[in-house]
């Protein structure tokens, strides 16, 4: 018996979220290994094609194109300016290859927002979605142990690619398997805990935290049963840190405790050099920017700001690092509103939030392949918030 259109349409849409997750391996396997260039630049183009169908959606027949939030304003916003200055200003070699390629990584985010918040809207958030999610979060995953070197326990410090299942964890806690949902958030923590990456641990125990916080304020129970569910859970989890975070030759509570002495492994070196950069140009460049990823190619780090809003100033000038502040605030507000009222997914939006507030500050989430993920979870909570706020209209 074939199948309607519309259910076409959402299987395509599913087969389209694994062959992102299969690019985003790809590219988690060119970071840690330094081979495989060719394979991701074709995927990235693959992926690129597969999710541009859906710009075709809206023109079919009966198609309803609603008001988006002003957060996902924002962010259209936002990433339009910054393809617009990745278009004007190439950034390092300039080549054809090189040129589509910067075009395909700064398109690409545009695509899984808006796609996946009308998908939402529309659709709603069924099981077999939370369980495409869920195999996304487990290819991370198993991508990522297979770098994880057993036998040298050094040779897995810093491990980046951990960040990709870190940034998958807001969507895990949505999983209506409360089993499989706790499983995966402490295979997360070991897979974040055994980069000993101090950014991701510290984002990580906050995400937990907020989660756990908001769930208990979000649930049925009475007051007393709250704080005292609240407090045995954070426990359990302090503990489970407390073990995960000293396994191994690499003890990341040591590294925290380095921090004073290697400045956040150089963080405030890297900092100091974007706001040298970001002083030393010209007024044209300071107002519009420099193009993606401007401060590596500019830094005498060779290195990004690891900072977002600083990354966002140099890269797309003032105006991107407002719309930046601008968009932030504005999904941060939609998260304090969904805690407010209660909203089931709450406690996830929370543990999103919380992580987006720490590593946008000493990381970087916006330049790099893991955004799409980062974006993949805004679009679909900002969906979940504004389908419910229509329903109860």
């Amino acid at each position: 018996m074939f199948l309607s259109k519309e259910k076409l349409l959402i299987a395509y849409y599913y087969i389209a979220l694994i062959v992102f997750a299969v690019s985003a391996c790809a590219v988690m396997f060119y970071e840690e290994s330094d081979g495989g260039g060719i394979y991701r630049s074709v995927l990235i183009s693959i992926t690129l094609i597969c999710w541009g169908v859906f710009i075709f959606r809206p023109l079919s027949k009966g198609y309803l194109i609603e008001k988006p939030s002003k957060t996902i304003i924002f962010f259209n916003i936002y990433l339009l300016w910054a393809l617009c200055i990745t278009l004007v200003f190439p950034v390092g070699e300039i080549t054809l290859v090189s040129y589509v390629i910067s075009f395909f990584w700064s398109f690409l985010p545009m695509l899984i927002l808006n796609t996946t918040y009308y998908y939402i809207l529309h659709k709603g958030d069924g099981v077999f979605l939370k369980m495409t999610f869920l195999a996304m979060a487990v290819m991370f995953l198993l991508t990522y142990y297979s770098f994880y070197d057993v036998d040298n326990i050094l040779l897995n410090v810093h491990l980046g690619s951990s960040y990709y299942s870190l940034y998958m964890l807001p969507l895990l806690l949505v999983c209506p398997f409360k089993f499989i949902r706790t499983l995966l958030t402490i295979i997360v923590c070991l897979a974040v805990f055994s980069s000993v990456k101090r950014g991701g641990v510290l984002a990580l125990a906050l995400a937990v935290m907020a989660y756990i916080i908001t769930n208990q304020y979000v649930t049925k129970h009475g007051k007393f049963t709250k704080i005292i569910i609240g407090v045995c859970v954070l426990v359990a989890f302090a503990a489970i840190f407390a073990y995960i975070g000293t396994l191994g030759d690499n003890n990341v509570f040591e590294r925290f405790e380095s921090i004073q002495e290697d400045g956040g492994s150089g963080r405030t070196d890297v900092w100091e050099e974007a706001w040298r950069l970001i002083n030393s140009q010209d007024i044209l460049h300071f107002i519009i920017g420099n193009g993606f990823n401007a401060v590596v190619h500019s830094s005498r780090y060779v290195l990004s700001a690891h900072n977002d809003y600083l990354e966002a100033w140099y890269d797309f000038g003032i105006i991107g690092m407002v719309l930046y502040v601008l968009l932030m605030m504005s999904l941060f507000k939609d998260i304090i509103v969904c805690i407010k009222v209660k909203r089931q997914y709450a406690p996830a939006m929370s543990a999103l939030g919380a992580i987006i507030l720490v590593l946008s500050m000493i990381s970087h989430i916006a330049i790099y392949y893991w955004f799409n993920v980062v974006v993949l979870s805004i679009a679909y909570f900002e969906g979940c918030y504004d389908r419910d706020s229509k329903n109860n209209d």
